[in-house]
């Protein structure tokens, strides 16, 4: 499948996207401010927003965090987050949540300072890949934690070593994929049933 989505959209389209999460007014505000604020992953992060309410996925791991701009939104709809960089974001993210004065959301995040590849867990509902956008790295995540999780959504899909990646992992396993052309380019990949 393929999606195209518009590039920019206004702050009263953001809301009235957001609503079905039944989140309340103050993460509505919140969540409409970060959207805007990063609007090259805006889109992407309300896709996956809207995956994780209407599948009920619970569990999410997050790899490569940054400045936390897709760490918040996650948090508003799962019920736990663990989130993986080998650079440490921890603070990114919690001024974010400070900022916005919603440090409760804290309670149900983990940041682990280290190289995905060396993670060792078990199963989640979801994984969202955001790493190096290295073919090599890339490729490595997509075997390693294909056996954690049958959800898996590749940011920066538009980025060669991504695409190739995903591609190739495609060719050799029994999976599908799910394409929505946003900004930065968005795959989701799932085990077939």
């Amino acid at each position: 499948m393929h999606y195209v989505y518009p590039e920019v959209e206004s702050k009263e389209d953001t809301k009235k996207k957001i609503l079905k999460f039944k989140l309340t007014e103050k993460y509505q505000e919140v969540l409409v401010n970060i959207l805007r604020l990063n609007q090259n992953s805006s889109q992407d992060c309300r896709i996956m927003m809207d995956y994780i309410f209407n599948n009920k996925l619970k569990k999410i791991l997050e790899l490569g965090v940054s400045q936390g701009y897709s760490t918040v939104p996650l948090l508003m709809v799962s019920k736990k987050l663990i989130s993986v960089d080998n650079v440490n974001c921890y603070d990114n993210v919690m001024g974010l949540l400070k900022r916005w004065e919603i440090p409760e959301l804290s309670l149900k995040w983990r940041f682990i300072l280290m190289d995905d590849l060396e993670l060792l867990f078990d199963r989640f509902d979801m994984i969202f890949l955001d790493t190096s956008h290295d073919y090599n790295h890339t490729i490595k995540e997509l075997n390693k934690f294909s056996n954690f999780s049958d959800n898996i959504f590749c940011h920066d899909y538009n980025q060669n070593g991504v695409r190739w990646a995903v591609q190739d992992f495609l060719k050799d396993n029994d999976w599908q994929s799910t394409q929505f052309d946003t900004s930065c380019g968005l795959i989701l990949i799932n085990r077939r049933s």
